[in-house]
């Protein structure tokens, strides 16, 4: 009788639910936290400790600077990590596994002993960061079993059009330069972002679509337990860009020889909230009258050819920066910057490709009383007129002898 009372609870219980109580009892007894730096390793350590299936593509080199210049009245006042920039990059390879845990939507990765890579996710070694990470689990998963040989380039925030292009995108690079072939992959976990077209850049790099399995980066319980890995290390240094990622993306994704950079571009947010000049329409004027067309990267089919067409670059901090890195070297880069969202987005990029970067920042509608944290903002900020008129002045004045590119009709491009 209390067997059957016993079991009829049981019923009650989604099955989803049992398994997971049923890993964590077993992890529980094994005594295994991530949560301790002692479970953290990277890619070259663990290699060298286990086995020695650590391919290396790009040793490490110093990291090229550029200077960053200030236009207008306001500066950065608090919360700004820009200037945080390291002397050298980190080694970058890919690292072959058996038996290891793919976890969550961020993309992490376990080995078989239990060890967090950090290499493969956007801490990328820094052990300060990583600490203060909210998602790391206490206990290892279990994961729904894949055979095969397996290629992850899901990344932290893959389900931004920037990340993915900066961060996961240029995962496939290190494959090509450790003589890995994908042809030779049975299952892509990817990244899918919620915006731009990944389908239309797989096709250029001839990845079957049959074979990706697309990840949420939402989605913190998903788990797969891979007969053999291959892991492809962050192609950042500590979040920033090396030289090597924009090289990959223009010779990938541009038509060779690069046309004459003479267009002039703003990267237009009206249809996404927050971050939008609110005295647009004085704003709009001013950029018409200095030439520039107001373009969407993430709905233009072709966004990637008309960045590297580019001799001028105004935008706010978001996503839509990604782009810079189809830019080709010395193009100018303005970036406008909320007093509510302190952060040079596109002056780590800017480094990379070797790009003219400015920025002007913008008194936000709204000031948020703590400290910065690094979220983004949703507020709208207010662009001192006379100041942007002679920064576009500035940044204008050497290329006036430029014949202007024609307007395009193309998705994405508009003169309003």
């Amino acid at each position: 009788m209390r067997t059957s009372a016993l079991n009829g609870l049981k019923s009650l219980v989604p099955s989803r639910t049992k398994s997971r109580i049923k890993d964590h009892l077993c992890r529980l007894r094994d005594e295994i936290s991530l949560t301790s730096p002692s479970k953290w390793i990277e890619a070259d350590q663990y290699g060298k400790f286990f086995n020695n299936n650590w391919h290396v593509a790009y040793d490490s080199t110093p990291i090229p600077k550029s200077s960053m210049v200030q236009y207008g009245s306001l500066s950065l006042t608090k919360g700004n990590k820009s200037a945080i920039y390291p002397e050298y990059s980190c080694e970058f390879g890919v690292l072959k596994l058996s038996n290891a845990l793919f976890y969550g939507g961020h993309g992490w990765i376990f080995t078989p002993q239990g060890h967090l890579l950090l290499d493969h996710c956007i801490s990328a070694g820094n052990y300060e960061s990583m600490a203060g990470h909210v998602k790391v689990p206490r206990l290892i998963p279990k994961g729904k079993r894949l055979n095969g040989v397996c290629l992850t380039i899901a990344s932290d925030w893959g389900s931004h059009y920037g990340h993915w292009l900066v961060e996961s995108l240029p995962r496939l690079e290190l494959i090509r330069k450790t003589g890995f072939k994908l042809d030779d992959v049975d299952h892509f976990l990817c990244s899918k972002p919620s915006q731009g077209t990944p389908e239309n850049l797989f096709k250029k790099l001839k990845i079957p679509m049959e074979k990706c399995i697309w990840i949420n980066s939402n989605d913190r319980d998903i788990a797969f337990q891979v007969e053999t890995l291959l892991a492809p290390s962050f192609p950042r240094t500590y979040q920033y860009p090396v030289p090597w990622v924009p090289k990959f993306l223009q010779n990938e994704f541009l038509p060779m020889p690069l046309a004459a950079p003479t267009r002039r571009l703003f990267l237009s947010r009206k249809d996404y909230k927050g971050r939008n000049p609110v005295n647009s329409e004085n704003v709009t004027e001013i950029l018409l009258r200095h030439k520039f067309e107001f373009f969407n990267p993430e709905s233009h089919p072709n966004s990637q050819q008309v960045f590297s067409e580019a001799a001028i670059v105004v935008g706010a901090t978001g996503s839509a920066l990604a782009g810079l890195v189809f830019c080709q070297p010395g193009t100018k880069v303005l970036e406008l910057v909320s007093t509510d969202m302190p952060i040079l987005s596109g002056s780590p990029l800017a480094h990379a490709a070797g790009l003219d970067y400015g920025y002007l920042v913008c008194e936000s509608s709204y000031q948020r009383a703590v400290q910065w944290d690094g979220t983004q903002t949703t507020y709208d900020f207010h662009v001192n007129e006379d100041e942007l008129d002679q920064t576009l002045a500035k940044l204008t004045s050497k290329s006036e002898s430029l014949p202007s590119a024609a307007p395009s009709t193309a998705p994405g491009l508009s003169l309003t």
